[in-house]
């Protein structure tokens, strides 16, 4: 069991109903306790090797799913096949639990991610990369020595200011080599 408390502000960039906001809409939330809360013993939740996300108001699953470290960077990729769908997130190889703020992989940022729509389509013209002012990753959990990293995320994936993609309730648990 365990105990604390907590202080946040969200960020809300998609409605009820998968349409982006203009602006994101702000909650802040302040004196937040939770008391004697069951942690489980690690059957519960996603199991190692799940990733899962909502793309536009629709939950998808991902089938093919890896890890790896590629220049001090956990590359994750996640690939719907029947849908030809694609999320990258790139992290440093020791970050540490905590919430950041995700960026372009095309400006080469620290924390990174990306979306692509159709892999059918070749070169880098169908990959739109993270928002910054949109975008957060907080890992939960991160095993440097057994090589096992969880977390949550949400970005907007940005095409033009008439089309983006919003990426929400993502979540992750997988083993990297």
């Amino acid at each position: 069991m365990v105990s604390g408390t907590f202080h946040y502000t969200a960020l809300r960039s998609v409605d009820d109903n998968g349409v982006v906001l203009d602006e994101p809409e702000k909650v802040v939330i302040t004196e937040g306790v939770f008391t004697n809360v069951n942690i489980g013993n690690g059957d519960q939740g996603l199991e190692s090797g799940d990733f899962v996300a909502t793309i536009d108001g629709t939950e998808t699953s991902f089938d093919s799913v890896s890890a790896v470290v590629v220049s001090n960077k956990i590359s994750i990729n996640a690939t719907n096949t029947s849908l030809n769908k694609n999320i990258g997130i790139f992290l440093p190889e020791t970050i540490e639990p905590g919430t950041y703020a995700l960026g372009s992989v095309l400006s080469l940022a620290d924390y990174a991610a990306q979306y692509t729509p159709d892999t059918n389509v070749s070169g880098t013209s169908g990959v739109y990369a993270a928002d910054i002012d949109t975008s957060s990753i907080t890992i939960t959990s991160h095993d440097q020595t057994a090589k096992h990293i969880e977390g949550t995320f949400y970005f907007n994936a940005i095409v033009s200011s008439e089309l983006t993609y919003a990426i929400t309730n993502g979540s992750f648990s997988l083993d990297y080599n």
